[in-house]
């Protein structure tokens, strides 16, 4: 999957991240995993590419059955910055 996140700054600092990846669960299920390339936080909000790779399996019976709206709530769990 490919979309975009929204990431605030509010410092005067820019910070150089490199490639960070997060684990991905819902419910404490790990779900997959997200990527951030070469990430830059400059001051202000940044919106910056980014690209999982999710179970769907596990996504399709959480929509079918607990979350019918279609609203996940995932949790997003920092794993490694490079």
């Amino acid at each position: 999957m490919i979309g975009s996140v929204l990431i605030p700054n509010p410092s005067v600092m820019t910070i150089t991240m490199g490639n960070v990846t997060f684990n991905n669960y819902v419910d404490d299920e790990f779900i997959g995993t997200s990527l951030l390339s070469d990430l830059i936080l400059r001051p202000g909000d940044n919106t910056v590419p980014m690209r999982s790779t999710v179970n769907q399996t596990i996504v399709i019976e959480k929509v079918t059955g607990t979350y019918k709206d279609g609203i996940l709530p995932i949790e997003i769990v920092g794993n490694s910055s490079v």
